[in-house]
């Protein structure tokens, strides 16, 4: 290290101290990376909360040569600097990234806003989806698919189509017809697509149905939020009347008929004391191809959601759940991709694909970028003025972390993707920031990484200079088992 010895450093404000009684941990929120060090060298860090030099810090230190070295690793991973320079160049190639980006991806399909259930948490029920249901016509949907079609990128890319509700199921002819044109369109040929159906799974699908699913390779994700008592105290119909009886049914029906399954779990008041080992029930009885979790509770009735939970009670048990499936080398791809930014270094630039990369079809006759908006009829566009779309659009693909001055000093700025849209908009009125209770969660999130990477070091912090960084293998073993998703786990 040749630094002039006149030139001053500081700590870097995207430099994060996170404290532990065995370790502290230095993350750059920027580059994703990660220095750990014993709790004997943070006083030596602390030094540079104001300007200092490099010299006068080591040799003010009982061992100047090990301080020496110790604050060459801190300068090599940016945790002092001299400017802001390399991160500044990093964070405008970013920007760069998302102002020209073009992958409109996905085609979320409303199909209907009618439901066979009243679940307690539902937050559809306060909108105009839930006041005045409506199913989507044969032409809108066939419109939404050319829309798609024409601003998907032109490529051999991957394409998505969602068939989402209300309950979709419960108009069963549209979800044919809208698989069937979708496949239909030659912008498709040489895509790879994947077609998806969200559901309930206690609407009864006729067999004739269920061919058509397996015919096109349609991934069904499944509702399921544990075992019957907990299911049924919240997804049950109108009446009161639980709906596991008949979800676990369809779902038999699907596995047996050939179908792709997934389980989506609702993690709510009902279930969060138990859900990590009623998931994993889950997974060993209905073995799905993946495991989708959902803790983001939008509002009801214009104020807090009363199923929400603690993010950091969340936070608890999805680590307890993450742990137990990696020792199974069974980690399903949602679940993977929640770690993937932080241990593959890859910055996550926008928290779902509403950022510019989805268009979602209404069955009123209106598109936006995210289910919220639409069922709420805010941030909307006329399905049959596209050009007003694309101004939306616009707009959206710049709502992401790297444009915000809050997120820009968060120590999750590329492992989150600056949050839920809607619920920022529910908590402030605004989508140009991030929700407190989604800064709350990534940042438990985060520190919880952080410490699950330190456990699964080979190399720790001995000596009170020491300082140790994680190798690739390192970062390797905390996706283990994701390579093993679609295989049946192996259990004790």
């Amino acid at each position: 290290m040749n630094q002039d010895q006149t030139q001053t450093f500081f700590r870097s404000r995207h430099s994060h101290m996170f404290r532990a009684p065995h370790a502290v941990a230095m993350h750059n929120s920027v580059f994703l990376t990660q220095v750990y060090a014993t709790p004997s060298l943070v006083p030596l860090i602390e030094r540079f909360d104001t300007p200092a030099y490099l010299h006068d810090v080591a040799n003010s230190s009982d061992s100047p040569s090990d301080a020496w070295a110790a604050l060459q690793t801190l300068v090599e991973n940016r945790v002092i600097v001299t400017d802001y320079s390399a991160e500044e160049a990093e964070l405008q190639e970013l920007a760069r990234t998302m102002r020209t980006s073009q992958g409109i991806r996905t085609l979320d399909l409303v199909l209907t806003s009618k439901c066979n259930l009243a679940c307690d948490y539902c937050y559809v029920r306060d909108t105009w989806s839930g006041h005045h249901p409506r199913t989507m016509s044969r032409n809108d949907a066939d419109r939404a698919i050319d829309l798609f079609a024409k601003l998907a990128p032109n490529d051999q890319s991957n394409r998505e189509l969602v068939l989402f509700g209300g309950e979709p199921t419960i108009v069963p002819e549209l979800c044919e017809h809208a698989i069937e044109y979708f496949d239909s369109k030659p912008e498709f040929t040489g895509c790879s697509i994947l077609r998806v159906l969200v559901t309930n799974g206690s609407h009864r699908l006729a067999d004739s149905f269920i061919a058509t699913l397996v015919r096109h390779d349609v991934f069904v994700i499944v509702s399921l939020d544990g075992p019957v008592l907990v299911h049924d105290r919240v997804r049950h119909n109108a009446t009161g009347c639980g709906s596991y009886t008949d979800t676990i049914e369809t779902v038999e029906r699907l596995k047996c008929a050939g179908c792709r399954i997934g389980i989506c779990v609702t993690v709510g008041a009902h279930n969060i004391d138990t859900f990590a080992q009623h998931a994993i029930d889950l997974i060993r009885e209905i073995q799905p191809v993946d495991l989708v979790t959902n803790a983001c509770l939008h509002d009801l009735d214009g104020s807090a959601n009363p199923w929400r939970v603690p993010p950091r009670d969340y936070v608890t048990q999805l680590g307890s759940l993450i742990t137990e499936l990696r020792s199974k080398e069974y980690l399903p791809s949602q679940l993977a991709g929640i770690l993937k930014p932080f241990a593959l270094q890859s910055p996550r630039l926008a928290y779902c694909p509403a950022s510019g990369n989805k268009i979602v079809a209404m069955p009123n006759g209106m598109v936006a970028p995210c289910e919220g908006f639409g069922f709420k009829g805010k941030e909307c566009a006329n399905l049959h003025d596209p050009d007003a779309f694309r101004l939306l659009m616009q707009h959206w693909r710049l709502n992401a972390a790297v444009f915000r001055n809050d997120c820009l000093s968060c120590p999750c700025l590329m492992t989150c993707g600056g949050g839920c849209s809607y619920d920022a908009w529910c908590e402030s009125g605004s989508i140009d920031r991030c929700s407190d209770y989604h800064r709350r969660y990534a940042c438990s999130m985060l520190e919880w990484q952080i410490w699950d990477l330190y456990d699964h070091m080979t190399v720790h912090p001995s000596s009170p200079f020491s300082i140790t960084t994680p190798t690739t293998w390192d970062r390797a073993t905390i996706l283990r088992g994701h390579h093993n998703a679609h295989a049946q786990p192996s259990w004790r």
